[in-house]
């Protein structure tokens, strides 16, 4: 494997002199380290000090810099601040395979789950923690669901239960990490939008994952309205 990032990374970093190189350096060394470990967020730690005083640099110059130099710096922040919280998040929700004794079984679908959940929370534009939690249930219900509909895998009640437990922990780490995170909220909304949509509803003209989630309450209970509008109307017809 690869040397730690304290006698082989940063001893380098040292020896340069602008931010920008140093957090460009760690950048590229963070993904030289296997993917989701916690030397690769070490060193994206180190990007994202570097980048951050590259950026309050230019800063300083006060229109001394080009606008295409600020643009830079900013971006290189924001976009190494949203791979570190990506994997820091990652990292926290593999934690909860240590606390609880699963089968084998259990453990590859979770992490299948986990592998999934990074993918489209790396896809986005910018990272929203609440999009992470609001994807680990999607992705917990619906694997949870496949595996105990296909017999060979031999996914027996015990199991789902034990891999419910395992993405509840989840949210609830994630819940404490971040404060305003509401887990249960986020659970009805979906819910709702199941019992209203169904599973051929994409919904795709809503961004759930930029808004509030007192928005999204308000966009659950009015499509609730419409649902019982339509039951108590002559035609029974539903609009969108």
């Amino acid at each position: 494997g690869l040397p730690k990032v304290e006698s082989s990374v940063i001893p380098v970093i040292k020896k340069l002199v602008s931010p920008a190189d140093k957090a460009d350096l760690a950048w590229w060394c963070s993904s030289q380290y296997a993917s989701g470990s916690v030397e690769q967020l070490h060193c994206l730690d180190l990007a994202h000090s570097n980048a951050t005083t590259a950026s309050e640099e230019i800063e300083s110059l006060q229109g001394r810099a080009s606008k295409e130099d600020e643009r830079a710096a900013l971006d290189r922040v924001k976009r190494i601040d949203t791979a570190r919280a990506i994997l820091s998040d990652h990292i926290l929700v593999d934690k909860v395979l240590e606390q609880n004794n699963s089968s084998d079984l259990v453990q590859k679908v979770y992490k299948s789950i986990i592998r999934k959940v990074q993918k489209v929370s790396a896809e986005k534009e910018s990272y929203c923690p609440e999009h992470f939690v609001r994807e680990l249930l999607i992705e917990g219900s619906l694997a949870a669901a496949l595996a105990s509909l296909d017999d060979c895998d031999g996914f027996t009640t015990v199991h789902f239960r034990s891999l419910a437990i395992l993405v509840h922990d989840a949210c609830k780490l994630l819940a404490s990490r971040y404060t305003h995170i509401f887990v249960g909220r986020v659970a009805r909304i979906l819910a709702r939008r199941w019992m209203i949509n169904g599973d051929d509803a994409s919904d795709s003209n809503v961004d759930y994952s930029s808004m509030k989630t007192t928005d999204l309450l308000a966009n659950s209970d009015n499509r609730e309205k419409k649902l019982s509008d339509a039951l108590l109307s002559d035609k029974g017809e539903i609009t969108s």
